[in-house]
């Protein structure tokens, strides 16, 4: 399905500004300020994710999971190289990368699935919000894979379209890099087309 230039602008601005309230709203909980880049929304096949997101091949990688149903239903992934989920870990606990923490794993976990839910609901939130659509969310889960098993299982398999922004989170002066992928059905991208279309229409 094509989505043209200005539907795509168009979301990559109520992204931006469901990014705002993400880290608005990381601000005020964690202990490091955050910051979130504009990112620039872009269509890609399943086929063409490889190529998309090339820099995570052959790497142990994170990534909170969410799923969202309502209007128009899919899957949301927030990714992370293990480096950078590492050092994000440690600068939204406050504590330097060369500090050695107890159960890393645990810990990892639990922040990441925070971060996942508050940034992946922030941007739904916005979108679903801003187009009138009527959405509700799954409980965020971690994984911990190769690319194969996070990115290109079944999730991947089950949806036509992929919507990839790549994200840069700026935490206590360290640069981490990350990105958001959601995942829709052919149906949904439809819906959210016509949704975008019709919000354009009432500004």
């Amino acid at each position: 399905m094509h989505i043209s230039k200005e539907n795509l602008d168009d979301i990559s601005e109520l992204v931006n500004i469901g990014m705002g309230k993400g880290a608005a709203m990381l601000n005020s909980l964690l202990e490091s300020h955050i910051t979130l880049n504009a990112p620039v929304i872009t269509l890609v096949r399943e086929a063409d994710l490889k190529r998309a997101l090339n820099k995570y091949l052959n790497q142990e990688l994170f990534a909170a999971q969410m799923s969202f149903y309502g209007d128009f239903n899919g899957d949301a992934q927030l990714i992370f190289s293990h480096e950078c989920a590492g050092k994000l870990v440690h600068a939204l606990l406050g504590v330097g990368v060369e500090t050695r923490l107890d159960d890393m794993d645990s810990l990892r976990a639990e922040t990441l699935n925070e971060v996942g839910n508050i940034v992946i609901n922030s941007i739904i939130g916005t979108i679903s919000n801003e187009l009138n659509l009527s959405m509700k969310f799954s409980i965020p889960c971690c994984m911990q894979g190769n690319f194969e098993n996070i990115v290109g299982g079944d999730i991947a398999g089950t949806h036509e379209g992929v919507l990839h922004a790549c994200v840069h989170f700026v935490v206590a002066e360290l640069k981490i890099e990350g990105d958001i992928i959601m995942f829709l059905g052919i149906d949904s991208l439809r819906k959210l087309v016509e949704a975008i279309e019709r919000y354009r229409k009432n500004l």
